[in-house]
């Protein structure tokens, strides 16, 4: 229903061959990327009694999603030599582009998740318990681990949904179809891992990625800006939870502040990702044409 809304309201509901054939694609991609990862994953969730589609622990998503998002290259790499376009078409503009644009995501990303931990802060919505030895080495690695670990899913996440996806998408439904596609396939993706309550973040979600479908658009197509702000917000997320032990109070109502341990669930982050496209789009062209 939600992939179904989503193409009515861009109007690209129409389905022709090239459009079926874009579909045929990605179905196939997320297939030999997964049989790819079952003689992984099999032995892996048997012995820490995973199971698909219900709520899981970080300490049985972590050693699954590792493999299955180190064997992301091999499956991009086929569906990339199959296809007539080059890597450019995905988002690859150059190690230049990125190293400009990395950077100013992850900063982005960060001084937006300041604000809204700053909000939650000012009216007791969130309690905080950081280590009671002054900042360290150990909390510099800690930071820096996350960082690491922050853009290393996020990138894999952008070249899979906003540079791979969404360019094979766009040759059938066209740029805003492709947009609201991919968006859909990413949220429900989630459900893997989040099971049924995880139906509670899918509106979120659509709209994190369809807030990156305009960070890439805004970055002249390279997949820099929108690999930038997704590993920031895993990275600021994670240091909130691990360096800064941010605790939700509950004493905020959860349509504005969300759900308990289920971001992207109350009207605060909604609106930081609103806030993060308009910026991105009324922004970062600007910021181009200086560099």
């Amino acid at each position: 229903m939600l992939l179904i809304a989503s193409l009515l309201a861009t109007g690209q509901f129409a389905l022709n061959w090239v459009a079926i054939e874009a579909l045929g694609q990605v179905v196939l991609f997320l297939l030999v990327w997964v049989l790819l990862w079952l003689p992984i994953a099999i032995p892996l969730a048997l012995k820490l009694h995973w199971r698909p589609f219900q709520t899981s622990t970080p300490a049985q998503k972590l050693p699954l999603l590792i493999p299955l998002y180190l064997l992301a290259p091999i499956a991009l790499g086929l569906a990339v030599w199959r296809s007539p376009f080059p890597w450019s078409a995905y988002g690859w503009l150059g190690l230049s582009p990125l190293l400009i644009s990395v950077p100013f995501g992850v900063l982005m990303a960060a001084l937006g998740l300041a604000i809204v931990a700053g909000i939650r802060a000012q009216f007791g919505w969130v309690s905080w318990a950081p280590p009671e030895s002054p900042v360290g080495w150990g909390t510099v690695t800690t930071g820096l681990g996350l960082l690491g670990l922050g853009l290393g899913l996020g990138g894999v996440e952008e070249w899979v949904f906003r540079g791979w996806m969404q360019t094979q998408l766009a040759t059938g439904f066209g740029f805003w179809g492709a947009a609201a596609i991919s968006s859909t396939i990413f949220a429900l993706a989630h459900l893997l891992w989040d099971g049924p309550v995880g139906w509670w973040q899918q509106p979120g979600l659509w709209l994190l990625g369809f807030v990156l479908v305009m960070a890439r658009w805004a970055d002249q197509g390279s997949i820099g800006l929108a690999w930038g702000l997704h590993g920031g917000w895993i990275w600021g997320l994670a240091c909130l939870d691990a360096v800064f032990g941010a605790t939700a109070t509950g004493q905020g109502p959860s349509w504005l502040v969300g759900r308990d341990q289920q971001p992207l669930t109350g009207l605060l982050d909604m609106g930081l990702l609103v806030g993060t496209g308009l910026l991105v789009i009324g922004l970062w062209p600007r910021v181009l044409t200086l560099l």
